[in-house]
Order: C-alpha cells, then structure tokens, then sequence
C-alpha cells in the first residue's frame, strides 16, 4: 500500500508540470521528491528476471547518478542511503555500478 501511494504522490506530481518541461530545475519545490522517486524505482526494478531491464536499468542508474554527481552529490548520497537501508534486496550489481560513478 506505502508504495502504490507513493507512485501516485509521483504521478501527481509528474501530472502538475508542464508536458513541454521535462527538466526539472533545482529549486522547483518538488525536485528532491523526484529525484528520490526515480531512484527508488531504478533500485526496485533492478530485482527484475528479465535481463534486459536489468540491463536498461543498470545504465539508466549509472546515467543518472552521472548528471546528478555535479549538481547534489551530498542529498543523492543521503538518499540512496535510505532507499538501500529500507530495500535490503537491491541487486549487487546495480550498487556497484552506482557508487563506481559517485567515487
């Protein structure tokens, strides 16, 4: 139930901006609660059968975690923490591949 709440708190969110804007600006009020919803779905969907999500995944993560290392280093380090701490199952993998691009 906590997560179907949360992909609606995102999807409303996502529905509020305009459909033309797709980057989101620093001080936009709802930033961090994307940056943190898009996180959290990557390390959900690395447990995937398929390996091509995986494999999508894992570079999608990477790409991110790529352009956010510049901008908030400090705030995507604190929220990985707590997406990891609260998803004991993320893949090794895809952990790997994240914190080699946050060093």
């Amino acid at each position: 139930m906590d997560k179907l709440s949360k992909s609606l708190e995102v999807l409303r969110l996502l529905s509020t901006t305009k459909s033309e804007t797709l980057i989101i600006n620093g001080n936009n009020k709802n930033y961090f609660k994307l940056i943190k919803a898009s996180v959290e779905t990557l390390f959900t969907t690395c447990d995937e059968n398929d390996y091509d999500v995986r494999l999508t995944v894992e570079e999608n993560l990477n790409e991110f975690v790529k352009n956010l290392k510049e901008v908030v280093l400090t705030r995507s380090q604190v929220e990985s923490h707590r997406i990891i701490k609260h998803n004991p199952n993320i893949e090794p993998n895809a952990l790997k591949g994240y914190f080699y691009y946050l060093t």
